[in-house]
């Protein structure tokens, strides 16, 4: 897998609210590359005491997903066509973890990556190679459930 930092599409947090409305379709128009799948994640955080380390939600994905399979990674998922970013995000967050998104408070550097895969159609092996761009987001939980 190719992955790539993306550092320059960093929106100001006045600009959050625009960017949030735009719709996978109009994220995608002004991209310099082909993207077939636009993700969203979010790095969901919880506040923290000057007695406490700061703590960062990750999840482990299930062993039969077809991408990143018994990985760790941050709750993230694909923005439907038509969808906006800013519906995609708490949909995907709440998908994954069933925490219920209030606010974001800042965009984060993105990431391209290409993912391949091979399938099997018609007694036929077939390499999938898709393009994807994961536009990432900062939210602070406050419902967060420690388990022990």
């Amino acid at each position: 897998m190719k992955t790539n930092i993306i550092t320059n599409s960093i929106a100001n947090p006045s600009e959050l609210p625009s960017l949030l409305a735009q719709t996978r379709e109009q994220y995608l128009q002004f991209l310099d590359q082909p993207i077939d799948k636009l993700v969203t994640g979010a790095v969901v955080f919880e506040p923290c005491t000057d007695s406490q380390d700061q703590r960062i939600l990750i999840i482990k994905r299930a062993p039969h997903e077809d991408y990143f399979a018994n990985c760790f990674i941050i709750p993230s998922g694909k923005v439907d066509e038509g969808e906006s970013i800013g519906a995609g995000l708490p949909r995907e967050l709440f998908e994954e973890t069933g925490l219920v998104l209030t606010k974001v408070l800042a965009q984060l550097p993105g990431m391209a990556y290409t993912t391949t895969k091979t399938v099997e159609e018609g007694g036929k092996e077939t390499v999938l190679t898709r393009n994807s761009i994961q536009a990432q987001f900062c939210y602070r939980s406050c419902a967060w459930q420690h388990q022990a």
